[in-house]
């Protein structure tokens, strides 16, 4: 179990809030359990980690005294044996009471320097520990403090020892003196207190500067162990300092017994000089031993620094995810995103969409047509035709089915538009065409042509797109002789066969039959001096001299003459036909036409010297525009009290 959490599983360390001395353990899992088990598993091991860790020191000086007790017993064995070998060698039996006192004089004081010289490699080895520590914790405090109170410490601690040395000489002479208060003795021993009462001032003044210099005073239980492990570092100098100089002392003593030493005969000297071997390897021997002991008892006792003051539980809800969270995230950074879509969508979408897109590029719109397929869908259950006393015409012709919609109130508008910025009293020829196909321009031409007959304008619909024409399909006219055939074969007008069933309006159709433009490459024309040509494209027939004449015959039948055009970049037609006519109008389809398209046909039409009257946006939305949802919202209600009106339009 402990396993699979592990691998399903982490855990979070942090410190409880406003203490450093204290960490918090969260284990975390998908499954309660596991986070209860990892968590008391990671708080065990980190209770351990710092018994070990803590057990660091007396660890290093066991295994050094370990090391220290084989060199010792080796040297103790090997010293009775050279003994041994020198009695049986020379015969002889020992010293004699003077060569004895005075080796054992000296084996006293060679073992005192080697306990201090274990003491100094002890104390050495501890204070390489703690600097180690000290520069893992904290490289500041791992620093030597820049003061001279070291140097005048060691000096008094030389002065001290070499007081307690001559001390100790004079009481080993004068046993009776021990524990008395001699006059003699009264002022040396006056002087070692003030020299010891002097080294701890100088002590605490040290350890003062070195904790200041780290600059961990006053700060957290975190800290203020670091500040802790200085002053042992601190302590630890001043003790090496000390036993370096009682070191020196016992040099200089020793130097004086030497020369006693040497001053017996050869052969006693010798044997003086192994005996003084062996009591010295035995004191040391035994001492090395006893200071194992105690170190191999406080490394098993070593608590660590660390302790769980509560075991984790199994949790009864979820600590994470939060909900709550993150969905407010992920809202936030849903909304980003899809601004961040937005922005390159319409950085990188050249359409036309609203009607200050086609004022921001410098065209001027005189028209904005709603989308009609809500209203055919509601009115006409979204059928393409409808059907009434035996007539079929398309349900987008808006401006007769439903007169008082919106759509149709915006065709009107451009109507009075054309009415008020063309000239007075002459026919109006108007081309409408667009950019390409399928943006709506036959469906426009044929709704405001109703618009002109509606307003009292006799007007004549041309439908000159000899390519795809559309205008019979829109009205449901029978396909008669239409443009292609009069200005081929030059046949006789016949106005009144144009007629249709709304008032003024007249429909001059394309031709009669529906695969002679794509099909066949040449027509005939007949020049005005009545010789056949050829003409290998469809333009020059909407160019010719035909054309122009039969739309100046037709101003004195018609105030309004509209011509539905093929579109300006799919052909050149448009523009020959827009040199005919007094205004020229584009439809663009929001959401289709392209900006570039929309001013490669201002340019193809710029060259023939025609600047179009303005852009017609066809199918809008009028959700996406405040200003324009609103003005036709204003219609609409106002259109719901024309009730007369709607009846007398469908009479």
């Amino acid at each position: 179990m402990i396993s699979a959490a592990l691998k399903s599983s982490w855990v979070n360390f942090e410190a409880l809030s406003g203490s450093y001395n204290i960490i918090v353990i969260r284990g975390n899992s998908s499954v309660p359990e596991h986070a209860r088990v990892i968590a008391n598993l990671y708080s065990e091991e980190y209770v351990q980690l710092t018994k070990e860790a803590s057990r660091s020191f007396a660890t290093a000086l066991r295994e050094s005294l370990v090391e220290q007790e084989r060199e010792r017993q080796a040297d103790l064995v090997n010293v009775e044996s050279k003994i041994q070998t020198f009695l049986n060698e020379e015969g002889v039996v020992g010293l004699d009471p003077g060569g004895a006192n005075i080796v054992s004089a000296i084996a006293d004081i060679e073992a005192q320097r080697e306990q201090i010289i274990i003491d100094l490699q002890m104390q050495q080895t501890s204070l390489d520990l703690i600097d180690q520590e000290m520069a893992i914790l904290n490289p500041a405090l791992a620093a030597a403090v820049a003061s001279s109170l070291p140097e005048r410490i060691e000096i008094i601690q030389a002065e001290l020892a070499e007081e307690e040395a001559e001390l100790a000489r004079i009481l080993r002479k004068n046993p009776q003196f021990e524990g008395r208060d001699i006059d003699v003795l009264r002022p040396m021993r006056t002087k070692i207190s003030q020299m010891q009462r002097e080294v701890d001032s100088l002590s605490i003044e040290y350890v003062r500067l070195a904790v200041a210099a780290g600059n961990v005073s006053g700060k957290t239980d975190f800290i203020s162990q670091l500040a802790n492990l200085n002053q042992q570092a601190v302590d630890k100098r001043i003790s090496i300092g000390g036993l370096q100089a009682k070191i020196r002392v016992i040099d200089a003593r020793l130097s004086n017994y030497e020369a006693d030493l040497n001053a017996l005969p050869s052969q006693a000297l010798q044997l003086a000089q192994l005996e003084r071997a062996r009591a010295q390897a035995e004191r040391m021997y035994e001492y090395v031993v006893d200071r194992l002991q105690a170190a191999e008892i406080q490394e098993q006792s070593e608590p660590g620094y660390a302790s769980i003051l509560a075991t984790a539980h199994t949790p009864g809800s979820p600590y994470y995810p939060v909900h709550s969270e993150d969905l407010i995230l992920g809202a936030f950074f849903g909304l980003f995103l899809a601004l961040g879509l937005v922005f390159i969508l319409d950085k990188f979408d050249a359409r036309i969409y609203q009607p200050g897109q086609l004022k921001s590029q410098g065209y001027r719109e005189i028209g904005v047509i709603p989308d009609m397929s809500r209203l055919i869908a509601s009115d006409h259950d979204g059928e393409e035709f409808f059907e009434h006393d035996g007539l079929r015409f398309s349900t987008s012709l808006i401006s007769v089915l439903s007169p008082i919609s919106t759509i149709a109130e915006a065709y009107r508008q451009v109507r009075t538009y054309l009415q008020f910025n063309l000239p007075g009293d002459e026919t109006k020829t108007i081309l409408i065409s667009s950019p390409g196909s399928g943006e709506g321009k036959s469906t426009t031409a044929a709704n405001i042509a109703i618009c002109m007959a509606q307003s009292g304008k006799r007007t004549l619909l041309i439908d000159a797109d000899l390519r795809r024409p559309k205008q019979h399909y829109l009205f449901g006219l029978k396909r008669e002789s239409g443009l292609r055939e009069l200005l081929i074969n030059g046949n006789s007008v016949d106005i009144s066969s144009w007629s249709t069933f709304i008032d003024n309006l007249s429909i001059l159709s394309s031709s009669k039959t529906d695969g002679l433009a794509l099909n066949a490459p040449q027509a005939a024309v007949v020049d005005r001096r009545g010789q056949h040509m050829m003409v290998k494209h469809l333009p020059e027939l909407l160019g010719s001299d035909k054309m122009i004449a039969f739309l100046k015959s037709m101003k004195d039948s018609f105030d309004v003459i509209i011509i539905d055009s093929p579109p300006v970049l799919a052909a050149t037609d448009a523009a020959i036909l827009s040199t005919r006519c007094v205004a020229t109008v584009i439809v663009a389809r929001a959401g289709k036409t392209k900006g570039g398209d929309l001013e490669h046909s201002m340019e193809a039409l710029a060259d023939v010297g025609t600047k179009p009257l303005g852009v017609i946006l066809n199918v809008f939305d009028v959700e996406k525009s405040v200003g324009h949802r609103y003005r036709y919202k204003l219609y609409s209600d106002y259109a719901g009290y024309s009730v007369y009106d709607s009846e007398v339009a469908h009479s």
